[in-house]
């Protein structure tokens, strides 16, 4: 076999093993999106999967599957309860903006991821633009006003959530 005999040779192996790589990634993207719809927690997915969490996450966000804080951290319900004894008020008041984020958990786990950010801890104002920004990020991202919604949304946490 001369080198170019080769070269046809395993350019067909290669055109077709990469067709089935392919094949098997696309098989693979459909069954973390499932364990994700399914509320199998992005890491746990990820350790399974040949992909890493960061790409898992964005495989969620991209396919419109939330984050929900609140089942992947044990704690994280009860600190919540502690710290916003009413956020399931606050959840529904949010979704009846209809924006969107009718989803209490979703919108609950933001509330608890906001209101624990090791950055924003003592500053209320900081804790409501982390829930604000985080909640208008996904209820815009297929499009819309996001200004109009973080002005409704935070119009809602200023009821909840006290300035000082």
């Amino acid at each position: 076999m001369s080198e170019i005999e080769a070269i046809e040779s395993d350019t067909l192996r290669y055109r077709d093993t990469e067709a089935a790589h392919q094949e098997a990634r696309q098989a693979v993207t459909e069954s973390v999106l499932a364990a994700l719809r399914a509320g199998q927690p992005p890491t746990a997915v990820a350790a399974a999967s040949p992909f890493s969490e960061i790409y898992v996450r964005k495989l969620a966000r991209e396919n419109g599957i939330p984050d929900y804080p609140l089942r992947r951290f044990p704690k994280a319900r009860g600190e919540l309860e502690a710290r916003l004894p009413a956020w399931r008020d606050a959840a529904r008041a949010i979704g009846e903006l209809v924006v969107g984020l009718e989803d209490a958990d979703y919108v609950g786990g933001v509330l608890w991821t906001g209101l624990t950010d090791k950055k924003a801890q003592g500053n209320p104002e900081e804790q409501k633009r982390v829930i604000v920004d985080r909640l208008a990020r996904w209820a815009t991202r297929d499009g819309g006003d996001g200004s109009a919604v973080a002005a409704a949304v935070r119009s809602v946490l200023d009821e909840y959530l006290p300035s000082r």
